[in-house]
């Protein structure tokens, strides 16, 4: 058994947008990409495909930036705004996929001005703007362009190919799609198929490789918060969607020299995935929560003296 690897989407990972006073146009940067220009009309919200731009020369600066996706569009008082990815890091790989933080975002408004909207409600939704700004840049959204982030890596293995000949968007967990509401009205237009990345909040990290006995490992974390009553787990409590939940990948990559098989049960799941010339296993540890506890004591028992530490013990919980 191999590692499935994910079809050839199309996702655009960069993208120039333009901008004038009617419209938006959105133009896919990769060089094998056809049908390249997508128009938003700011007036209406409609959405059209052209071949080419008006007239490239009447965009300055300051009407053109670069883009690394759409993580949407919501509504506020003055009408829709389009939310776009405008900086990106490099976290690391999984196998050929390239893993990324979400480090900077623009927040563009179809209306052209906020004559319309009284003194209040200016007011209010510039508080409305502070709070998705606030929340879009914690430096904890993170996306790939080729691999299913919001899937644990056992889940990916046990789909067939009915599953991996959908698009990122259509075969994303709800549970930890972080912008599938405001990606719904783009959903609606094939134009945008191109576009729809499907973002989880969380924390992503990939370690520098290390030769430990002449095999290259690298170590690869995945935790997944849920949209499900997010907030604090002391004032929210229930049998189900409980507060803080989390999905974790605890992922351990190392290359072997032959081909080993592959075995699965409750807990782990042994992958051989062929790269190239080199092969390379995985052990995936998937849990839905992990709990860290740390030992102590405290002699004499007094309030004020400071604890000696013991030992800690992790224990997972599946």
């Amino acid at each position: 058994m191999t590692m499935p690897h994910e079809p050839d989407m199309g996702l655009c990972d960069c993208a120039t947008l333009y901008s004038s006073d009617e419209s938006y146009w959105l133009v896919d940067n990769r060089q094998h990409a056809t049908d390249r220009c997508v128009c938003i009309d700011r007036a209406t919200g409609g959405v059209t495909f052209q071949e080419s731009l008006p007239n490239t020369d009447f965009f300055d600066s300051s009407h053109r930036q670069e883009i690394h996706g759409l993580l949407g569009v919501i509504d506020l008082l003055s009408g829709p705004h389009l939310v776009v990815i405008t900086e990106r890091r490099r976290i690391g790989k999984i196998y050929q996929h390239m893993l990324w933080e979400v480090t900077d975002t623009a927040i563009l408004p179809y209306a052209r001005h906020r004559r319309h909207l009284a003194d209040v409600q200016c007011r209010i939704e510039d508080r409305y703007l502070d709070m998705l700004s606030t929340a879009l840049n914690t430096h904890r959204m993170y996306l790939s362009y080729t691999y299913d982030i919001t899937h644990s890596l056992q889940n990916l293995l046990t789909n067939g190919d009915e599953f991996y000949a959908r698009t990122l968007y259509n075969r994303m967990e709800p549970r930890f799609c972080w912008n599938q509401y405001i990606l719904k009205g783009l959903a609606r237009h094939p134009e945008f198929s191109r576009y729809l990345l499907p973002v989880i909040c969380g924390f992503v990290a990939v370690s520098h490789s290390a030769n430990v006995n002449g095999r290259n490992l690298q170590f690869t974390l995945i935790s997944r918060r849920s949209v499900q009553r997010t907030g604090t787990r002391f004032n929210r409590r229930g049998k189900y969607y409980c507060s803080c939940h989390a999905a974790t990948d605890y992922l351990q990559h190392f290359s072997v020299d032959t081909s080993v098989d592959v075995y699965s049960s409750a807990v782990l799941r042994w992958i051989c995935c062929a790269t190239n010339t080199n092969v390379y296993k995985t052990i995936s540890v998937a849990t839905t929560s992990s709990y860290l506890s740390v030992f102590f004591t405290r002699i004499p028992w007094e309030f004020h003296c400071c604890p000696t530490h013991s030992h800690v013990s992790i224990a997972f919980v599946i």
